[in-house]
Parts: C-alpha cells; structure tokens; sequence
C-alpha cells in the first residue's frame, strides 16, 4: 500500500517500531514516533472529539507497559492536554523492573520490588520464592549497577495482587488484577476510608499506601475490603490530581481501565464535578493506539 508518512509507536528495539522505521527508510517517507501513552491518550480524545478543546483536559492512562521518554518502563501516567499541546503531570514513583518481561507473568516479582524494605511484607513473600530464587532476585534489586525502573499501574496492582495471596504467577498480562478486582467485588461492608498518596514535584509516592495496607494486613483486615479499598483509594488519587491540576474535564485509557469496579467507583466520585470521557467503541487496551 502507499502511505504519506509511518507513525510507529515509541520503543527501541520493539519489532512492529523497526518494521515502521524500515518501511519509511524504504519508501522515502516521513517517520513520526509517538509515545505509547501519548497515543492512548490522543486516541480518547479523538474518540470524544476533543482534539480542538480550549479547555484543559487530565488524561489519565494507566497500563501495564510502554517505554517512556525517560527511557523507563511508564504505566500511570497523567497529562494535560489544551491547544494542540500535551504535556506530562505526573506518575506513580518508579520501582524496580526484576527479569524484564518476566515480571508481567509474575506478580510476585512485583510484590517483591515494591515492598522489599518492608520487613513485615517480607516475612509474607519470602515463601513465594525457593532459597536460590529468593538470594538470587534480591541481589538483583540490591546491586543492580543499571537499573531499569517502571511506573506501571498495572505491575503495582499486581504486587498488591501477590502479596494479598491472590496470585504469584499468572498465565497472561493483567490476570493479577482482574483477580483483585474480583476479590474486591466480594466486599460485602465497603467503607469510605483509602490509602494515602502523596505528591512530590510529578512524582506519586505510594509507599505510605502500601505501608498503611500491610499494616491492615497485620490487623487482619478481610483481604477483599483491603482489595476493594484499594480500588477507591485509586479513584480518590484521581480526584486529587484532577484538583492539582485545576480541570474540570478528565479523559481515560490504558488496559487498567477495563476494571470494570474502578470505573464505577471514578464515576460515583467524579461525575457530580467533572465531566468524564471515556472510550465508546474502542477499547481502553492497545488496540486504541494506532487510532
């Protein structure tokens, strides 16, 4: 076929990326790399015919992995968006990235990348590996000379999934946290209390989060009030951002958002403040991105 110019997602060294820039090579064309979450974001946009606002909008993409500007593995991004320019707000604090794409198969990986200077967090994965896993894996968080680190929502969901007890190895990408949503959806006396997060320049620190979590653990909260409080600690973050950033309208996409429970709990907290747009026929997921 005959193309003006080659769009390719952002990834060095990612086959479909190299495919693109060879073509473009090849047939003297323009070759334009878009960032993964750039292009998530955009394509909601375009969806609600948004691309010409005069009014800021949040984007909110959070998903389990896309190479970053930085060079890291982003998943929780936010942007803004007004006048043709988007711009990046904020994201989760980084943690470590162990075995590469390994991780996304095993959430006790990430489990143990977040909660590794937590001792009591530690007593509870330690069974999750065998001895040689366990020296091996940890050596790697500790003396690893170039690191490679990731902000992914998704990796985060699921290293509460395998610390909960829900699942440390999956058979395919997202399988952790569908799980704790399903766990979450069993909470039969949802409260209104949520983890903390706080802010630092564009950075989301979540360890006083999980440390409040482990600390319900201790107390032997039920592990679907803990799952579905942090679903509603996902939706308040949004609206502290959104307040942060002093929009009124607020965009979503990534593959986490097919969480059918966060969705819900966005809107029951949002709708009455925000206007909320979200995908209509396309999916939240990768498919949107070439849109």
């Amino acid at each position: 076929f005959e193309a003006d110019a080659c769009i390719v997602d952002k990834h060095p060294g990612y086959a479909i990326t190299e495919m693109g820039k060879n073509y473009a090579a090849e047939n003297a064309i323009p070759l334009v790399e878009v960032q993964h979450h750039e292009a998530h974001f955009a394509a909601v946009l375009a969806e609600n015919n948004l691309l010409e606002t005069e009014e800021t909008v949040l984007g909110v993409i959070w998903d389990g992995t896309g190479y970053g500007s930085d060079g890291n593995i982003w998943g929780s991004e936010f942007f803004t968006y007004v006048n043709n320019r988007m711009k990046h707000f904020a994201q989760l604090n980084y943690f470590s990235i162990l075995m590469g794409d390994k991780m996304a198969r095993e959430p006790r990986l990430s489990a143990l990348s977040l909660f590794d200077s937590d001792n009591d967090a530690v007593n509870l994965l330690r069974e999750k590996f065998t001895s040689a896993e366990w020296s091996h894996f940890r050596n790697q968080l500790h003396i690893n000379l170039q690191p490679v680190y990731t902000s992914s929502m998704g990796r985060f969901l699921d290293g509460i999934a395998s610390l909960l007890g829900i699942a440390d190895t999956v058979s395919y990408e997202g399988e952790a946290a569908m799980k704790l949503e399903a766990l979450a959806l069993q909470c039969k006396h949802p409260g209104t209390e949520t983890y903390e997060f706080s802010l630092s320049g564009n950075k989301i620190d979540w360890q006083k989060m999980t440390g409040q979590l482990i600390s319900d653990l201790k107390q032997q909260m039920p592990k679907e009030n803990i799952a579905y409080k942090v679903h509603l600690s996902l939706a308040y973050l949004v609206e502290q951002m959104a307040m942060n950033a002093g929009v009124k309208k607020i965009a979503f996409s990534g593959g986490v958002m097919q969480n059918a429970l966060l969705v819900d709990l966005l809107t029951d907290r949002l709708k009455e403040n925000y206007e909320l747009f979200f995908h209509q026929q396309l999916s939240p997921n990768d498919e949107c991105i070439s849109f």
